[in-house]
């Protein structure tokens, strides 16, 4: 179960106060930062570098309900007076540094202005953090609710009506054929749904009246294959689209050469089939006609039937 705390690190003396709704993971986290020096704390990170990421020890302070974390841990901040808290809450919500520290910063920062390749290098800085650095679960809630309520820019809202989308959802079928068909990819199918959930609406194949097919036996699919050859016309004889029929194809490892509609594969490759589809068609036909099924020679057909250890030889 998860903690909500304020915690102190601490060797013989408290060197930094934080909040937590998962202490147990933030926990993890501080040690894995230190481990690795990358913690985002310079000042902790330091210090860590000369005594050893061991000599440190947490200490929950104080359980407390997630509302009332920051209210907190301003309390025990200004209690203990850590030496490594480089920013402390306000009541207003906001994170700001010790009057002392700004002092600092502002006077290095005085007239300075950064050239183009020391911003650059500040970015490339921060895009190696980001990969290397686990971020911190706190923060990410802290973003989110900031972002509650807020238009997601990136989201682009629909420009059709609820009407609109009903009657193309159900004309092609579903959000995936829609996407695809009409709009060639651009809105995507998953924009597609978002629409279809802010609107109340279903988006699936199978809600607009689409026949969902079930497939066929590999043996019977690869005889009606070899028997008409080409994929229009075994389409014609499922009833479904040339599309299904290769999705099908590719489900049972079947692939055909010269796919056209007015001539026959020539070659079709199936691979090894399994022990008891194999016994099955030898049994039945021989060797001659079970090579004849599976488009291949009957040295192969018997290679297949000796590795499993079926006898195959005339006595």
């Amino acid at each position: 179960m998860a903690t909500s705390c304020v915690y102190v690190i601490e060797t013989d003396r408290p060197h930094y106060v934080g909040s937590s709704q998962e202490y147990e993971i933030r926990r993890t986290n501080h040690i894995w930062m230190l481990a690795h020096n990358v913690h985002s704390n310079k000042k902790l990170q330091k210090m860590s570098n000369q005594i050893g990421v061991g000599a440190f020890s947490f200490r929950v302070l104080e359980i407390v309900e997630p509302d009332k974390l920051v209210e907190r841990e301003k309390y025990w901040i200004d209690y203990l007076i850590p030496d490594c808290n480089l920013l402390t809450p306000q009541e207003d919500g906001r994170w700001t540094h010790a009057e002392e520290i700004s002092q600092i910063i502002a006077y290095k920062n005085k007239g300075q202005k950064r050239s183009e390749e020391s911003k650059k290098r500040m970015s490339e800085i921060q895009k190696e953090r980001r990969k290397t650095n686990p971020v911190p679960y706190e923060h990410i809630m802290k973003m989110v609710e900031a972002r509650k309520g807020l238009p997601n820019p990136h989201i682009k809202e629909c420009p059709y009506t609820k009407e609109e989308l009903v009657e193309m959802l159900t004309k092609y079928g579903g959000y995936s054929n829609l996407s695809r068909k009409k709009f060639n990819g651009k809105p995507s199918k998953g924009l597609i749904k978002r629409w279809c959930i802010e609107f109340d609406i279903p988006y699936r194949a199978e809600d607009y009246g689409k026949k969902i097919f079930e497939k066929p036996l590999k043996a019977d699919f690869l005889s009606v294959l070899v028997r008409l050859g080409n994929k229009k016309d075994v389409a014609n004889y499922y009833g479904c689209s040339t599309s299904q029929i290769q999705h099908w194809c590719c489900h049972y490892g079947i692939q055909g050469y010269e796919w056209s509609n007015n001539k026959k594969a020539d070659v079709w490759r199936i691979g090894k089939p399994n022990k008891e589809e194999l016994f099955k068609i030898f049994n039945d036909n021989g060797i001659n006609k079970t090579a004849q099924f599976y488009q291949v020679h009957h040295g192969t057909v018997e290679r297949w039937l000796e590795s499993y250890g079926i006898p195959w030889r005339k006595r």
